[in-house]
Order: C-alpha cells, then sequence, then structure tokens
C-alpha cells in the first residue's frame, strides 16, 4: 500500500490540473485548499478504510458500509461523486449494505470500486474468498459491471505471475468465481431481483469487452495511445479505463517509470492509474526516497503488516458523532475525538478545515 500511496500522492495534482507535469512531491492548492507534499487522496484514503475493515483473513461489508463509509465523508480529499454519493446514503440506518440504492447507482461503473481492493488481494487469501469479498467491498458503493470487471483484472494481475498469459487465465478463474457466485440462489438474489437491468449478463460482457482490450496490450507500443484506444482518455476514471491501463504499465514498465507515466498522462485519472500501478508493483527499493516523504507512511507500513484488528459497528455513535461534529463546526468547536480514529491531536489548520493527527496514526483534515 506504500508505494500506491506514493502514486496516488504524484498523480493527483495532476489529476486536479494543478500541475502540468510531476517530477516529486510538491506543494499545491485544491480548490483554494493547502496540499502539502506528499499528501493523498480519496484513493488512499479508502484503500486503508478496506485495510481496517479486514480482519481474521476476510473482508467485513458491514464495518466498511456502517463505519468507514460515512465517516470518511468528513475528511475526504478528491471524492469522487458516486462513492460520496453512497457514503451519504449510509448515514441513514434504514439502508442495509446489500442495498444501497442511491439514485445513479445502476450507472455507477467508475474506479471509486477498482482503486481501493489491493488490501482484499494481498490478506484474503483463497481466490474464491477474494474474489466474493472483492465483489462485496465494490457492491457497497457501485452498481455498473464496469465498476466490478475492472477490479478483477486488477485482482489477477495482483495473484499472478507478471506476464499476459498468467494474468489472463487468472482473471478468466476469478470471473468464473464471479458468476458462480451470483448464479447460486443466496445472499445476493435480492441484489440481483432489485436490478433494473440483467447484471449478471452484463458483467460477462464487461468481461469480454476487458479481454478483447488486454489482447492488444502487446500490439500497442506507447502508454497515451493505449489510454486512447480502451478509452480512458474519452471517459477518464471509469474501472474499464483505470484498470486496463495500470495492468498496461505494470507488464510493459519498470516500477518508477510505470508511476511516473502514470501520474503524468493528462487526460486519464493519474493519481487512480499511478496507485493502482504502485500496489501491483509493491515497495521497491526505486522509491524509497518517496516512501519515506508519504503522509503516514509507517501508518500504512504498519496497517500493511497488520493481520487486522476485529472492530464493532454501532451505526447510532456514528450518527450521534456526526451531528455532534457539524453542531461544533456551527460553534467554532474542534473536535477531539473520532470512532474509528480515537483521540485528535490539532497540527494546524488549514483554512476552512483543521489538520489533525490521529491516535490510530492516520492523519486527516476536519
Amino acid at each position: 500500500m506504500i508505494l500506491g500511496a506514493v502514486g496516488d500522492a504524484l498523480g493527483f495534482p495532476v489529476e486536479s490540473g494543478a500541475v502540468e507535469k510531476i517530477e516529486g512531491f510538491v506543494d499545491w492548492r485544491l480548490k483554494g485548499e493547502i496540499v502539502k507534499k506528499g499528501e493523498y487522496s480519496d484513493d488512499t484514503q479508502l484503500t486503508l478504510a478496506t485495510a481496517r475493515s479486514i480482519w481474521n483473513g476476510r473482508f467485513h461489508p458491514e464495518y466498511f458500509a456502517y463505519v468507514e463509509l460515512p465517516m470518511w465523508v468528513y475528511y475526504q480529499r478528491g471524492a469522487g461523486r458516486s462513492t460520496k454519493k453512497a457514503a451519504m446514503n449510509l448515514f441513514s440506518v434504514r439502508i442495509q449494505w446489500r442495498g444501497n440504492f442511491y439514485m445513479g447507482y445502476e450507472e455507477a461503473g467508475g474506479s471509486g470500486g477498482v482503486m481501493r481492493i489491493h488490501p482484499i488481494t494481498e490478506k484474503v487469501k483463497d481466490d474464491e474468498n477474494m474474489a466474493v469479498d472483492i465483489f462485496k467491498n465494490i457492491m457497497i458503493t457501485h452498481g455498473h459491471p464496469m465498476a466490478f470487471a475492472g477490479a478483477y483484472l486488477v485482482a489477477a494481475a495482483s495473484k499472478s505471475e507478471r506476464d499476459f498469459k498468467s494474468i489472463y487465465d487468472k482473471f478468466e478463474k476469478l470471473s468464473n468465481i464471479v458468476v458462480n457466485f451470483l448464479s447460486e440462489p443466496g445472499e445476493m438474489s435480492k441484489w440481483l431481483k432489485e436490478r433494473k437491468t440483467d447484471f449478471l449478463k452484463g458483467f460477462q460482457n464487461e468481461v469480454e469487452k476487458l479481454k478483447r482490450f488486454f489482447e492488444l496490450v502487446n500490439e500497442v507500443s506507447e502508454y497515451g495511445e493505449y489510454c486512447e484506444l480502451v478509452g480512458e482518455k474519452d471517459h477518464p476514471g471509469s474501472g474499464r479505463g483505470v484498470s486496463l491501463c495500470a495492468v498496461y504499465l505494470y507488464l510493459k514498465s519498470d516500477p518508477r517509470d510505470a508511476v511516473f507515466k502514470a501520474a503524468n498522462e493528462k487526460g486519464t485519472d493519474t493519481d487512480t492509474i499511478a496507485s493502482i500501478v504502485g500496489n501491483l508493483f509493491g515497495y521497491s527499493e526505486d522509491f524509497k526516497d518517496l516512501a519515506s516523504e508519504v503522509q503516514d507512511g509507517d501508518y500504512i507500513k504498519s496497517l500493511e503488516k497488520s493481520s487486522g484488528l476485529e472492530r464493532i459497528v454501532n451505526r447510532e455513535e456514528i450518527r450521534n458523532w456526526a451531528m455532534e461534529y457539524e453542531k461544533g463546526l456551527r460553534e467554532d468547536k474542534i473536535p477531539t475525538s473520532h470512532p474509528i480514529f480515537g483521540d485528535l491531536e490539532l497540527v494546524e489548520s488549514r483554512g476552512k478545515r483543521n489538520f489533525f493527527k490521529t491516535e490510530e496514526g492516520q492523519t486527516i483534515l476536519l
């Protein structure tokens, strides 16, 4: 996750249009808000939230949906529209994680799911459990088959040898696991019935599209050209585009070159692709300098090594904290604790928001 955070922090200012070309970490502004060198975006925030939702070797959707996502709304940075809508929806205790249907859910096929699955590929060892847990993670926020299929291509790259055939075969295996999982009567039946479209058919069609684009990896020599070919430059940030572009770089470049190419390719979702590429390579000595400077580096490393800590779900506590926090904003009160992160220590004011060091170890803006 540490190199994923590095890629995210490098691509963040380029994606936001604040920097023409990145050669290292820089200070910059996001809609008037100061972003300091090495600070990451929602890509890493949600990856860390996913990692905290894993213990005993499995991803726990209730905790992610009812605790991590609603709390993320308050400290998010650069949030995608669909994920933010999904997270806001989950403040209602009537909404369950298997039925988080907000307006636009069916059309949500963006990169918000793909970018956060890395902890599941690393910590959930069995392919079947991993495939199911990835599905549950994504379905909480996204409903279009594109969001899911792209995630399985990235998962295949993460769990395979670094060559075309190995990734292709693993992608096919994971896709078949998902089809079988959805075809069986059980926990997904109600979710599938409530869909306006035939999700299973749509997923299979999207998998075939990804295969056809992936088969062209060795026929295209330039990264920018491949981004255009797969539609990433026409529709930046789609689950299909970011996954294909990231795996292309993973196969065809060394770690540092791949991450910087991803971070600097204008017209694409630079922070997401660079983050995925970084996570695919894992830690590299080529990035020793930047890994030591990225935001929350020590915390990310500790979370990466951890087998997980069992956490409780208390939706009422989350709602109460949110109401108190919003009341405090009106009264200029600074929060001193957080349901996820524990005690908060104020580091500095950043205009409308304050930068906190948390007991958990992650730094956040509230």
